[in-house]
């Protein structure tokens, strides 16, 4: 029975642990989920400054096609550099949500069999105590 107890003591203190796993993963998947926002905004931002300089109509000088034209093929650097950022955050997103999946899963096993120990040890601890009850009970009938 005692050791039933410091085995399900035991299992409780390793789905604790797994807590903190599982607080720690979600951290660092809303981490993750805010910088994926902010590069969505900056992407969406950059755009929207490609949209606007197409329309605009430059003067048709060297000078001033040259600066369009290094504007442009800057613009769309930061945008690319941008969207492989995003594959690479989604990537370890998914990675941090499966990893966040099996420790919640091992949280609940553990969990489970210390409550399954700690009913074992209770049903254990109610028989024997019938077992005491009804020995003194046949005792004080003889």
């Amino acid at each position: 029975m005692a050791n039933t107890t410091k085995r399900a003591s035991v299992f409780t203190k390793l789905a604790t642990k797994e807590k903190v796993v599982v607080t720690k993963s979600r951290q660092s998947v809303a981490l993750i989920q805010g910088e994926i926002d902010k590069n969505n905004e900056m992407k969406m931002q950059l755009e929207e400054l490609i949209k606007q300089n197409e329309q605009k109509s430059f003067s048709s000088s060297p000078q001033s096609m040259q600066a369009a034209s290094w504007f442009n093929t800057k613009i769309r650097d930061q945008l690319s550099m941008i969207i492989e950022r995003n594959i690479q955050l989604e990537k370890e997103r998914e990675t941090l949500m499966a990893e966040l999946i099996r420790a919640e899963r091992r949280r609940s096993q553990k969990q489970e069999k210390a409550e399954e120990l700690l009913a074992k040890a209770r049903q254990e601890r109610q028989t024997k105590a019938d077992q005491s009850l009804s020995e003194l009970v046949s005792a004080r009938r003889r």
